[in-house]
């Protein structure tokens, strides 16, 4: 990240170098309850096994699947969600999913479905393989895709040392192309799921907004020559000479220049628009609040229409922190400005941000509420 900020003037700002964090395959063992997977129909509560797949990553998406079993997505960034099934999971970096894996009933007695073993009714321990491939075209450059391995093994299972390879075409897709993006955290398979058509648990209707904001994200040349990211076509980063901005904020001063602000009123519901006007896409990451994703455009949809052929959700909507702008493409929701402070909006991306795509929603300032949220020293919330 260091080789973007210190870039020479005059110079493109490299991307990190191409480093195959997967080169070797990883394994490691999951230890399930029970002694085998329930059907994906059964009863929630017959389900013993739930896991949280976090991606930690500073750049690379990830495509999850089990080898043969299928998944139930029972929570989105810590929301719960009715659960949905899925053959695969398309994570990005700063998302959390909440998944139980499950199959398809009925279970043959004797199957050993791609690397879901349970040779006989007198063998029940089964075991599965979880694995995890890049999936931004980045790395198209990997001819063999690699892939990082863990392994579920439910109670009893004798798992081999020896990794067997990802089942047929059917049971594991495979990394998607430049040529065949991946919409919005969806698989092109016949058991992909849709994030807009996920619904959150307790059906929270989508709160009507007061106000739109749009943003839109370019490449920029900055005065030394360095390619950056940003919104509004300027860099958003603060230098080390600018007040910190929860200063500005407890003493209803104006803002840095140097950084990007928007401010909002406490209890505004606020409509953001993002155009991403890139060729790469970007995880976005509100701090601070949830939003309702009302809306994403495929890639290169181009920049967000109000008479574009999909309409917004209006009534129930998935609510997360983190959200996949496609390439050329944008995203839509609404959030709810109900807690005083500062709060960072940036890619999820590390070195985008560090190429300045990030920026601060100020909510509440010079109320009461402000100054009692904010006594405590000074950091960027």
């Amino acid at each position: 990240m260091n080789r973007v900020a210190k870039a020479a003037a005059g110079r493109e700002a490299p991307k990190p170098p191409h480093i195959n964090l997967l080169e070797r395959v990883i394994l490691s063992e999951i230890q399930a309850a029970g002694t085998e997977p329930q059907p994906c129909d059964a009863p929630p509560t017959s389900h013993k096994t739930r896991l949280r797949i976090i991606n930690t990553s500073a750049f690379a998406g990830f495509n999850v699947a089990f080898d043969a079993l299928h998944m139930l997505i029972t929570a989105a960034d810590a929301t719960s969600v009715v659960p949905i099934k899925a053959g695969n999971l398309r994570i990005n970096a700063g998302q959390r999913y909440d998944i139980i894996p499950c199959y398809d009933a009925p279970l043959p007695a004797n199957f050993s479905r791609a690397s879901l073993h349970r040779p006989s009714q007198a063998q029940a321990p089964t075991y599965s393989y979880l694995r995890a491939s890049f999936h931004q075209d980045e790395f198209f450059e990997d001819s063999h895709h690699p892939t990082a391995v863990a392994v579920l093994a439910y109670q009893g299972a004798k798992v081999p040392a020896r990794i067997p390879a990802p089942g047929k075409a059917a049971e594991w897709n495979p990394q998607p192309t430049v040529s065949n993006r991946p919409r919005l955290d969806l698989f092109p398979n016949s058991s992909y799921y849709n994030p807009l058509n996920i619904v959150p648990l307790d059906g929270s209707p989508v709160p009507k907004a007061t106000r739109r904001v749009v943003l839109n994200i370019y490449q920029v040349i900055d005065p030394n020559g360095v390619t950056r990211l940003a919104f509004q076509n300027r860099t958003t980063l603060l230098s080390a000479s600018d007040p910190l901005i929860i200063d500005s904020y407890r003493a209803n001063r104006d803002y840095p220049a140097s950084v990007m602000v928007e401010e909002v009123r406490l209890g505004e519901v606020i409509q953001v628009v993002i155009n991403n006007y890139d060729t790469g896409e970007h995880p976005m990451h509100l701090h601070g609040h949830h939003f309702y994703l009302t809306g994403a455009g495929l890639p290169d949809d181009g920049p967000f229409s109000d008479h574009s052929s999909t309409p917004l959700l209006t009534d129930v909507a998935l609510l997360r922190d983190t959200a996949t702008i496609n390439a050329n493409s944008s995203i839509v929701f609404n959030y709810v400005a109900n807690r005083p402070g500062v709060w960072f909006m940036h890619c999820h991306i590390e070195w985008h941000l560090m190429s300045g795509l990030g920026m601060v929603w100020s909510v509440g300032k010079g109320t009461a509420e402000a100054q009692k949220c904010c006594s405590s020293p000074s950091v960027l919330l």
